[in-house]
């Protein structure tokens, strides 16, 4: 398995690597091939997004190092088109309550078995960099669907603090989660 670093910021140590890269375009065909079984086309750009920018905020403590304090608000990838230089700037805008719950369960699953795989290998969870950089390597023409073939140069996040109501929620939320896990441990 080989890692190499991303290469649009010299000055982190940021990588990305095979076997990451592997378990998303496993995660990404294994989504494309249950959609189409269900008649079903490939999932939108935007939609694969707005998907990964909410489980980002949702799960940000778990699957990625940063600040506690800080929340996913959108992604915005930088699209190539297949027949022009300059790109075309694609974001994430849906609501939960429209997302696929396959593709929320499957990435869901994903972004954790990354984290574990970074956290074997570095000794860490990865940066929110580095996934934005594994999706922007990954996604293509065959995982989602363009009005053409298309390539991406980047993904950014908008980022902003969480209040303190929003930390202690969340902090609850982790407690009562290891709570109920401990409480099933026990009980069997």
């Amino acid at each position: 398995m080989g890692w190499w670093h991303m290469n649009w910021d010299p000055s982190t140590d940021d990588t990305i690597g095979d076997e990451v890269a592997d378990v998303l375009d496993e995660t990404l065909d294994q989504i494309v091939l249950a959609r189409s079984r269900r008649g079903v086309p490939r999932p939108a750009l935007q939609e694969v997004l707005a998907v990964l920018a909410f489980l980002l905020d949702a799960q940000s403590t778990s699957v990625y190092e940063h600040h506690r304090q800080e929340r996913v608000l959108s992604l915005t990838a930088s699209v190539f088109l297949a027949d022009d230089d300059a790109p075309v700037s694609v974001s994430s805008k849906a609501s939960p309550d429209a997302f696929d719950v396959e593709i929320s369960i499957r990435f869901a699953r994903a972004l954790k078995d990354i984290a574990e795989i970074y956290q074997q290998a570095w000794g860490r969870l990865p940066r929110l960099r580095e996934i934005l950089g594994l999706f922007a390597f990954t996604l293509s023409e065959e995982t989602c669907q363009f009005d053409q073939g298309f390539s991406i140069g980047e993904i950014t996040a908008t980022t902003c603090r969480r209040t303190v109501h929003q930390t202690l929620r969340d902090y609850s939320r982790k407690m009562l989660e290891k709570m109920a896990l401990s409480f099933h441990k026990w009980r069997n």
